[in-house]
């Protein structure tokens, strides 16, 4: 890896890191005086296992963040941050699902699972305009997109506010699309699949469909015909995402990899 390779992964590590500290700091700020207190320990527990590991494995395998000349590399990614604050705020808003008695923690779940929404729209949006693309953000959003509307679909399945069959739609649309990346990461190595209109379409169904849930259990009623059409259109979209996905890693893993 060249110099400016090297220099580009640590400033991005830096953005990430940075990010995560913000949106640990802002969600604790919104709960504290909302969760009870073994619930808001729970949540900074979880937060804590999942940030302490990355620290030191980042500063130990990329070191300073400094650019070639030596200087303190400060180029912002913005989508990057906003994908790893999505990341981040996902134990606040599953935690949060499971105690919706007060009022600021019905606030405070609505909030955060806005932004999040947002951010997922923002992120490729802002990257593609101002072309801040990057590896680090290629790899991230889709992880970041499946992380978070599968903990928000299992909390919502978990406290009974969410149908059997919107949670096997939901492992039905994203289940597929790991499993093909992952195999073609083991047979090719790194390799970028661009996301089809029939992909995308059922990623923002997805997410229109969770949000009517998650309306409804913060007590915002969504009328019945219209939760039914939504589920009806989510569940059509995934289920031909899913076979698309398949479709297209069969035939990568039966073509030969191109000779440089």
């Amino acid at each position: 890896m060249t110099t400016p390779e090297v220099a580009r992964l640590r400033a991005s590590f830096l953005r990430v890191m940075l990010a995560l500290c913000a949106s640990c700091a802002a969600t604790d700020i919104i709960f504290f005086a909302s969760l009870p207190r073994s619930t808001f320990g729970t949540l900074v527990a979880v937060q804590a296992g999942v940030f302490a590991p990355i620290v030191p494995l980042g500063i130990h395998y990329l070191g300073l963040v400094r650019d070639p000349q030596g200087k303190l590399h400060r180029r912002w990614v913005l989508p990057n941050v906003l994908t790893a604050a999505r990341i981040f705020a996902i134990p606040s808003i599953v935690i949060g699902l499971q105690h919706l008695e007060g009022w600021r923690v019905r606030l405070g779940v609505g909030i955060l699972f806005v932004i999040a929404s947002t951010s997922d729209m923002l992120d490729g949006f802002i990257s593609r305009r101002f072309k801040r693309q990057s590896d680090l953000g290629r790899a991230l959003d889709p992880f970041a997109d499946t992380l978070f509307y599968s903990s928000v679909t299992a909390a919502l399945f978990a406290t009974g506010r969410l149908p059997y069959w919107f949670l096997v739609v939901a492992l039905a649309r994203f289940v597929p699309s790991f499993i093909v990346g992952f195999m073609l990461f083991l047979r090719r190595g790194p390799i970028e699949i661009s996301p089809t209109l029939l992909g995308k379409a059922s990623s923002f169904s997805m997410g229109i469909a969770t949000l009517t849930f998650v309306l409804d259990a913060l007590g915002v009623a969504v009328p019945p015909p219209v939760e039914r059409w939504i589920s009806y259109g989510v569940a059509a979209l995934c289920a031909a995402s899913a076979i698309e996905y398949a479709l297209v890693g069969y035939r990568r893993l039966g073509s030969r990899p191109s000779v440089q």
